[in-house]
């Protein structure tokens, strides 16, 4: 399980799980279970700080609904060197 921390100190943890990519496949027609071997996703994901962050979200969601933090919210927190964490600690949940 890995974590990052945002712009206002607090620590989320990202899940990838089959439930995350099932959501990532219908709300954002992204398919994250491929992104390993997916060069080109890769490249996608990478260039588009917007699908990052959403797909962030969605690995986040539980603890954004317990939290009462919106997607839009959420996506505020990501910037600067946070979004840059939060990618990687995406990237090491997916190849956990």
């Amino acid at each position: 399980m890995t974590t990052f921390t945002d712009n206002n100190d607090r620590e989320w943890r990202v899940d990838v799980t089959v439930g995350t990519a099932r959501d990532c496949r219908r709300l954002l027609e992204f398919d994250i279970c491929e992104l390993p071997g997916d060069i080109e996703k890769v490249g996608r994901l990478r260039s588009d700080d917007i699908l990052l962050a959403d797909v962030l979200y969605l690995c986040c969601r539980e603890q954004c609904e317990q939290r009462n933090v919106t997607d839009e919210q959420f996506g505020r927190l990501l910037c600067g060197d946070v979004i840059d964490r939060a990618e990687d600690a995406l990237w090491d949940s997916l190849t956990a």
